[in-house]
């Protein structure tokens, strides 16, 4: 256990991490705008999904917590989520799935207009399936 104790130190992360700082600062990425473009984010996906009045029995958006109470993702249940996953990267769009549940992450550097590609291709791989 005690193997690596005498191995010199890497630094490297420091200085990447402070250039990040950096960044964050120089764009005005404060944790406030941060949360405000996310917040606006899990709105344009939430609002994108429930405009494609999903079964839900193969998909659906559990809408008891306000969204101002979700954190980074949009996550919605689904029996197939791996398999909805799958084809949805298959389309260029990356998600990820938690046993039923697959999660939408936004990001600063997505536009509104990915956001709703992104729900749309859900829409079009569940209409798929529903047709087979």
């Amino acid at each position: 256990r005690d193997r690596f104790a005498g191995a010199t130190y890497d630094p490297t992360s420091h200085y990447r991490g402070a250039a990040v700082f950096g960044f964050f600062a120089g764009q005005g990425l404060t944790p406030a705008r941060l949360r405000e473009v996310s917040q606006h984010q899990i709105g344009v996906l939430a609002a994108a999904f429930d405009a494609l009045d999903l079964d839900p029995a193969i998909v659906r958006r559990d809408r008891a917590a306000p969204l101002t109470e979700i954190g980074g993702f949009l996550a919605l249940t689904s029996p197939m989520a791996t398999s909805l996953t799958q084809a949805l990267h298959a389309r260029g769009v990356s998600t990820d799935a938690r046993g039923t549940v697959i999660r939408f992450g936004p990001a600063p550097y997505l536009c509104d207009g990915q956001l709703r590609d992104s729900i749309g291709a859900l829409g079009e791989v569940v209409r798929e399936r529903s047709a087979e």
